[in-house]
């Protein structure tokens, strides 16, 4: 009875050729790791032999937003990071990528193997939210050099891979914004204090007032805390202020929730915005031009930060160089005027 004849298989082409089955695969696959007569002399062989390779779906690129959470704060999905991500799943969509989140404190994203845990969960690339000084597990992203791109972050250590807004400049205009309309005592309520947009934000409304001469007064400043973050911290912080500080005219708030957690507080104490308060906020979301007033904001462009940042990683997954330092993209905020200021 006739042998059956022997099946063909990247093992018996590698034995043939007295080359390994990994080489075999990627002379197959014509990659430039393997030379041009190699991969000739593969699929030569492959012909011959009858010999067509399994088909393989390639894997589509996964982009992770990786969410730093705050210390003491659970992760919320508030408009900030909704908008970043449709940004970001804009671009994915845009390019047929995959998206994933992974959110966790610094704690552990510091002392994890990041890389390992990212690659774990088939993760191509990140782009990071919250980063600030203490982001030590970024030393190992760029030892390794996975694909990253910071977004809002100013350490040092990996400004090659940021995408950032001017925040000192955000809270210089806001500030800038009151004191042009005559406003010279003008509070603020900075959130998140730890953040590295709140802490950047409220340098720029000490840079305004110390270039306009008004004294700094830090009775003037509420910050938000663990214990009332958000729309309370809001409500909560202007009827403490207004209290302590009865020639007070104008008020810098930095995100949306307080904002509105404000117009619910001096609501319930009798102050009218803007007769008898100013308000200036930032980011300009749907429901800010539906408040009661309409809020005047410097309006910070989330959801192409998300879009620019994914558009970054992609670049530096499929290998291409990052954008040099000096033609890194930052974005400005523009001032959106509505009825929540006034002149003097």
């Amino acid at each position: 009875m006739p042998r059956k004849p022997r099946r063909t298989t990247v093992y018996s082409l590698g034995d043939e050729l007295g080359v390994s089955v990994a080489t075999i695969s990627k002379a197959l696959r014509g990659s430039a790791e393997i030379s041009a007569e190699l991969r000739k002399k593969v699929r030569d062989l492959a012909a011959r032999r009858n010999f067509k390779p399994r088909v393989v779906s390639r894997k589509v690129p996964n982009i992770c937003v990786l969410i730093q959470q705050y210390p003491g704060h659970t992760l919320d999905f508030g408009l900030f990071l909704s908008t970043v991500m449709e940004g970001v799943a804009q671009y994915v969509q845009e390019e047929g990528l995959e998206m994933s989140i992974y959110a966790d404190t610094i704690d552990r994203l510091n002392a994890c193997d990041i890389v390992r845990e990212l690659r774990r969960r088939s993760i191509d690339g990140a782009v990071i939210l919250r980063s600030n000084d203490e982001s030590h597990y970024f030393s190992r992203l760029e030892a390794e050099g996975f694909p990253h791109c910071a977004l809002l972050s100013t350490t040092p250590a990996h400004r090659d891979n940021v995408i950032t807004v001017n925040n000192d400049e955000v809270g210089y205009r806001a500030t800038r914004h009151l004191i042009d309309r005559g406003h010279r005592e003008i509070g603020v309520l900075v959130s998140p204090p730890a953040g590295v947009s709140g802490q950047a934000r409220f340098a720029g409304y000490r840079r305004a007032l110390e270039e306009a001469g008004i004294a700094f007064d830090e009775k003037r400043v509420a910050r938000e805390g663990t214990d009332k973050t958000g729309l309370q911290f809001g409500s909560d912080a202007i009827q403490n202020l207004v209290r302590e500080n009865p020639r007070m005219t104008a008020v810098f708030v930095m995100d949306h929730p307080v904002v509105v957690g404000l117009l619910h507080g001096v609501s319930r104490i009798g102050i009218h915005v803007p007769r008898d308060l100013s308000v200036i906020s930032c980011d300009d979301y749907p429901e800010t031009a539906f408040l009661q007033p309409p809020v005047t904001v410097i309006d910070i462009p989330n959801r192409t930060l998300g879009y620019e940042a994914a558009r970054q990683v992609y670049r530096l997954i499929r290998g291409l160089e990052p954008l040099p330092l000096d033609t890194r993209i930052d974005l400005d905020g523009r001032l959106v005027e509505r009825e929540s200021t006034r002149a003097l």
